[in-house]
């Protein structure tokens, strides 16, 4: 039980989930990289229609 309580983050304590690159704030500049490096962006299937599709 003390070791899962180690990873609980504490009260008001706020967790970033993305940074960097990643980050919603560098989305374009991210997509201009993989243009330029020529690397294809994977795509994301939205719906269980699309899955099977696919």
């Amino acid at each position: 039980m003390n070791n899962l309580i180690l990873h609980c983050p504490d009260e008001n304590f706020k967790m970033i989930r993305c940074y960097g690159f990643y980050s919603n704030r560098n989305k374009k500049l991210l997509e201009k990289i993989y243009e330029l490096y020529g690397i294809k962006k994977k795509k994301r299937i939205r719906n269980l229609k699309e899955r099977k599709k696919i």
